[in-house]
């Protein structure tokens, strides 16, 4: 039976080959997609423990992304302060504390904005000062402001389109959040700016 992933790996090896990179193994290659960004892109898979494998495998790969840590139901009996305690395989974001979820807050926070700042330098360094104000127009501008508008409505019911109805938004929004770069104090506008 041919292997389920082996077109992404012969994908990817073909790929470092024409940038001159050495070609990866099977193993490494589910490693890269389990435990990098790869993973964002490349699927997980398991069922084959032939590390040599490149065309056929006794198996198919059978995808095992099962996520539930967003699944919000809360277990009363379940207050953890930390991570230090043991493995939990069904870790769920609703089992910490009200004070650990705002330092996970605050992490996710830090995390993303590192992720900003070097994309940020990336396109400075290639393509220069007009280079960041028109992937800053294009991306804060004209994306993220119209689809995170109906996100935040959503998420946390946040209705009508007047004034307050921003502020609630621009106050939890991803530039505002805790942490160390950002110290914000917001005031409520009168109600006839525009």
């Amino acid at each position: 039976m041919n292997c389920g992933n082996n077109k992404h790996l012969i994908a990817f090896n073909e790929r470092n080959e024409r940038k001159g990179l050495p070609p990866v193994s099977r193993r490494s290659f589910v490693k890269l997609a389990a435990t990098s960004v790869g993973a964002l892109a490349l699927p997980l898979f398991s069922g084959c423990n032939k590390p040599s494998c490149t065309e056929n495998c006794d198996s198919y790969y059978k995808r095992t992304l099962n996520d539930s840590r967003a699944i919000v139901e809360v277990d009363p009996s379940i207050e953890l302060d930390d991570y230090s305690g043991p493995f939990i395989q069904d870790l769920r974001f609703s089992y910490f504390s009200r004070k650990q979820l705002a330092w996970m807050l605050i992490m996710a926070h830090t995390y993303h904005y590192e992720i900003q700042r070097s994309y940020r330098k990336y396109i400075y360094d290639t393509y220069g000062d007009s280079g960041v104000l028109n992937t800053e127009k294009y991306v804060w501008g004209n994306t993220i402001a119209s689809d995170m508008q109906a996100y935040y409505s959503e998420a946390l019911n946040i209705t009508g389109t007047n004034i307050e109805a921003f502020m609630k938004q621009w106050q939890v929004d991803l530039n505002s959040l805790p942490g160390d770069y950002y110290d914000v104090i917001f005031e409520m506008p009168d109600e006839t700016v525009e």
